[in-house]
């Protein structure tokens, strides 16, 4: 919705910026492709963050390929200041083109802290003033003709790519390497800074406007040397590309990437698997140029704890997802989707057979139940996914009578990507609004069975999911609490906090359910083998009291927060 609400600004006559992780620019490419086909007095930027490593992704997808199947030039950053440079330059020359540029960063760049120097900001920004009313509709009589616009704006941009500040070479400093590099973006810095520790040099060619490439500009760089080695980040997209055009051009040069296997301290990686960090880089560079590694290898696997990722104290999810594990144990083949309850899936609760992508969780279930003879399959699915890509799913399942139970994840926000809300918080970004209820959209979509209970209560949560799992068709189990997260700190800032939980040393049995099973960060072992709750942790649910079996665990009345 974002990327066509920024188009609707883009026809209409003013600048639009829209913004999407890796995998979000699938659900936006059915419009993102068609966008080089429009006019578009406003001009439009797309930002994509690309994620190696999939640090907080389902997939590590290397999206500089989009551009050559879109028709979209591409920008891609190394650093903080230039991102921001890029940015202005693409607003720019979108509106001037009337087109859209796609502006591809990574983890690494997003992640790092730099000074940026920030301009005054134009007073009269333009305005759709004076836009004539265009008729644009991409179907067979118009189609090429939009098509051969697209192109030819494409063209102009590859004029930028030779001739404008993107594409430079860096010459080297120090000991040459002897022979030249092209890289961008965020290995562009890892190149510069394994050279440094390597103490040696090199003639750097690097790509800013990575698509269209600077053809002319890259035949003069590789013609004069012997060897040009591609250093990229995930897929052998500049390689491919540059061999293609050497062998066109009849060049001599001997093109080379970083290959199929990249040696890093003790472990073999592929090179197009992960993020290419310096590491990674001064590894291979100086197995290449035949020098010894110059950095220690830390073989940090017995000295630091693996640690999961955990839900917050409090969470309600743990609550909602311990309940469910207790009524649905080994049954129901549950599926995965998008959002915090995608931890399920870890040690202790090993919920989830799958994920996917947003919203999929309740249509794989559909499918599996459909092949599998056992009966009734689970799928989790959290509020704002419903909201976002869930409820047609949720239809589907209704007119063909699927028997599916969904766990409805309900803590009234996006909580996984910073609290924004969603229609069901009550609020959108700038002023109060009427909270959507899943509940009466469950029930208007025709949803045979629904069950609504308090996520904290989990003998409700185990009865509401059995129930759910009874019944013969179609149904829904909305586990709602807030986020917690989001609500301590209202709570801290108010100096409302409830008193904490403790462990009752002369109850405890040791028996170890609250840390084994139901496993809020909180809990932690004492010296003498005990089991103690951290205080400053404990938001003060009382959650885990409910799952202790011998009832050792009591509110501290007596401890005094800081806050």
């Amino acid at each position: 919705m974002a990327t066509e609400f920024a188009l609707g600004a883009a026809l209409a006559g003013h600048s639009s910026v829209v913004f999407m992780k890796s995998v979000g620019l699938n659900v936006a490419s059915d419009a993102v492709v068609q966008l080089p086909l429009y006019d578009l007095p406003g001009g439009m930027v797309v930002i994509v963050g690309d994620d190696p490593a999939a640090y907080s992704s389902q997939n590590e997808q290397d999206n500089r390929h989009f551009p050559r199947m879109a028709y979209l030039p591409m920008l891609e950053p190394s650093d903080a200041p230039e991102a921001k440079a890029m940015l202005k330059w693409a607003v720019s020359k979108a509106r001037e083109h009337r087109t859209a540029v796609l502006i591809r960063v990574t983890t690494r760049v997003c992640h790092a802290t730099m000074e940026v120097e920030l301009g005054p900001v134009p007073e009269d920004l333009p305005g759709p003033e004076g836009v004539p009313r265009l008729t644009q509709v991409p179907i067979a009589r118009d189609f090429l003709a939009m098509k051969r616009r697209a192109l030819e704006r494409l063209d102009a941009f590859e004029k930028y790519a030779e001739e404008g500040p993107w594409n430079r070479v860096v010459e080297a400093t120090g000991e040459d390497i002897g022979f030249g590099i092209i890289t961008g973006g965020a290995a562009y810095l890892g190149t510069r800074t394994a050279l440094d520790l390597l103490g040696r040099g090199a003639d750097i060619f690097k790509l800013g406007l990575s698509y269209p490439l600077p053809r002319k500009k890259l035949v003069e760089f590789c013609k004069t040397r012997g060897e040009v080695l591609v250093i990229e980040e995930l897929d052998p997209v500049v390689e491919t590309e540059l061999k293609a055009l050497a062998y066109e051009e009849g060049l001599a040069t001997k093109i080379t990437g970083l290959g199929k296997k990249l040696r890093a301290g003790d472990g073999t990686f592929d090179a197009h698997l992960g993020e290419l960090d310096p590491g990674r880089l001064v590894e291979f560079l100086a197995k290449k140029l035949g020098r010894e590694y110059p950095l220690e290898v830390l073989d940090l696997a017995d000295k630091a704890p693996a640690r999961l990722p955990q839900l917050c104290p409090g969470c309600g999810h743990r609550s909602a997802v311990y309940g469910t594990k207790m009524a649905v144990g080994l049954r129901g083949h549950p599926q995965a989707d998008i959002g915090c309850h995608t931890m399920s899936y870890f040690p202790p609760y090993e919920l989830g057979e799958s994920l996917v992508c947003m919203g999929a969780g309740p249509s794989v279930a559909q499918g599996v139940g459909h092949v599998l003879p056992e009966g009734k399959v689970t799928s989790f699915l959290g509020d704002s996914t419903f909201f976002h890509a869930g409820i047609p799913g949720l239809i589907n399942a209704v007119w063909n009578d699927h028997n599916v139970t969904v766990l409805l994840m309900d803590n009234e926000i996006t909580a996984m990507t910073g609290h924004q809300p969603n229609p069901g918080s009550g609020r959108n970004r700038e002023n109060p609004r009427p909270a959507m209820e899943p509940k009466a959209i469950l029930s208007a979509i025709g949803v045979p069975y629904i069950e609504e209970v308090e996520a904290w209560d989990i003998k409700a949560v185990r009865e509401a999911v059995r129930k759910g799992l009874e019944f013969d068709g179609p149904a829904v189990v909305i586990l709602k609490h807030p986020c917690m997260l989001y609500t301590t700190r209202a709570w801290k800032r108010e100096g409302k906090m409830p008193p904490p939980y403790r462990v009752n040393k002369d109850r405890c049995k040791l028996k170890k359910t609250c840390i084994k099973y139901f496993c809020c960060p909180a809990f932690y072992f004492e010296d003498d083998g005990g089991v103690q709750i951290n205080p400053e942790l404990c938001i003060g649910c009382g959650c885990c009291a409910q799952v202790c079996p011998v009832g050792a665990i009591e509110q501290d009345l007596a401890y005094t927060r800081a806050y």
